[in-house]
């Protein structure tokens, strides 16, 4: 008996210390061929971008001083995506600070097929829905499989 119980103490420990390194699931963000144009590699609704602003992200070290921005209140912080530079680039589209939840951006619509421009649209709550009473900075990541040169950002409302 004493064993066993034994057993059982080691099998928890060793399954909540496994636990411990874990990150939440992310899905495969690469893009699948050269005609995918873009996958959404996240949406947040605390990004830290305080005022409304789209940026067509071009290098990695621009990458880099973005997620030190948007890591600044995360913990965990979140893992810079692999972007190629030469044939991608990183869309982001924030809303600035908002009063409570229930912003949101819809997935981005690519509409001229010489420049891709990327409309992304705006979700704001309507006036009898429940959202969080909090300040949020909602916003939206997405790799385009395009250059930063042949890529541009619209918010619609």
């Amino acid at each position: 008996m004493r064993n066993y119980m034994k057993l059982c103490l080691l099998a928890l420990t060793i399954l909540s210390l496994s636990s411990c390194n874990s990150k939440k699931g992310m899905k495969d963000l690469t893009l699948k061929t050269s005609t995918e144009e873009f996958v959404v590699f996240m949406e947040d609704s605390n990004t830290n971008i305080m005022e409304q602003t789209t940026m067509i992200i071009s290098s990695q070290k621009e990458l880099e001083t973005f997620f030190t921005v948007f890591n600044a209140t995360k913990n965990p912080k979140v893992d810079l995506p692999i972007v190629d530079f030469k044939n991608q680039s990183v869309l982001v589209a924030g809303m600035g600070q908002k009063s409570s939840g229930g912003y949101s951006f819809q997935e981005p619509e690519v509409v001229n097929k010489k420049t891709k421009t990327y409309n992304f649209k705006v979700i704001s709550p309507g006036p009898k829905d429940l959202v969080t009473m909090s300040l949020t900075t909602p916003g939206m990541i997405v790799i385009a499989n395009q250059p930063a040169e042949k890529v541009k950002i619209n918010l619609v409302d």
